[in-house]
């Protein structure tokens, strides 16, 4: 699943570029960000993102997932 780039109503500073995000609009990065990092990025954005399965892997590495795929509990209610 590809995520499109939404227009930002705030230009990016010269030599800055916009990382994709899930339609959230969190700002240019604080730096100019060299192509082979962004690149990098956004492999490994898509290997993520790439299905359901590799998605909830990666929430449960990151422990915000349980074993089982339900909220981890420092992040429910």
């Amino acid at each position: 699943m590809h995520v499109m780039a939404q227009k930002s109503r705030h230009p990016l500073p010269a030599g800055q570029q916009a990382v994709p995000n899930s339609g959230r609009n969190f700002g240019p990065l604080p730096h100019p960000v060299p192509d082979r990092e962004l690149g990098a990025f956004k492999a490994q954005l898509l290997k993520i993102t790439h299905s359901r399965e590799s998605a909830v892997a990666f929430l449960q590495r990151a422990g915000i997932l349980d074993a089982k795929g339900r909220l981890a509990k420092p992040y429910r209610d």
